[in-house]
């Protein structure tokens, strides 16, 4: 939010951003007008804020990314050892809550439209996440058998279509299971070897 604001201004301001996402789970298209009408605000209050739908989007797909990048930031590094079903990293967890609590969003801009600006910088931000969790891995002790690069592209290329395929139905996975699931997939793989 804009600093310097007055408390009118940032009702106005929260009225237009419940409005704007009210109206991302419809299929209505956002106008200027329709936005002013469902926040009820007046038209000269938007323009004092915004230019156009466009950029009001670009604030708030900016808003979210930098949230996003707050939530998954690591506040406690954990060695891989010490992972369990009841001891999961916060950030791994967190990302999946933010996505859960913001799907009308991520729908919107994600589900809906990958080639987004959003969409794009969402990648970048999923693949430093990565990156990350790899080197975390390297610290405990892990060894990367394969080009590092190929699999950084590969383990987020399947983040992204995990949260994708999940935000269809966020019902099927609570965020603590998918992140054990893609903890067991990452450190161990999918398999288990048959000895029978």
């Amino acid at each position: 939010m804009k600093e310097g604001l007055d408390p009118r201004e940032i009702r106005s301001l929260e009225s237009i951003k419940n409005a704007y996402f009210n109206m991302l789970t419809s299929s209505e298209t956002i106008s200027i007008k329709t936005l002013c009408e469902s926040a009820n605000i007046t038209r000269p209050t938007f323009y004092k804020h915004y230019s156009s739908i466009n950029e009001l989007m670009d604030k708030f797909s900016e808003e979210m990314l930098n949230d996003l990048t707050s939530h998954i930031a690591v506040q406690q590094k954990m060695a891989i050892r010490d992972l369990s079903s009841t001891n999961l990293p916060e950030n791994m967890v967190s990302l999946f809550k933010h996505i859960k609590d913001n799907h009308s969003f991520y729908e919107r801009f994600l589900l809906q439209n990958r080639k987004t600006k959003f969409a794009k910088e969402f990648k970048r931000i999923i693949r430093s996440f990565v990156e990350e969790g790899i080197g975390a891995a390297q610290e405990s002790g892990m060894t990367v058998i394969v080009p590092k690069d190929i699999l950084i592209q590969y383990a987020t290329g399947a983040f992204l279509e995990v949260i994708i395929s999940w935000l269809a139905d966020l019902d099927r996975y609570t965020p603590e299971e998918l992140t054990e699931i893609l903890l067991k997939i990452s450190i161990s793989g999918p398999y288990i070897e048959d000895i029978s």
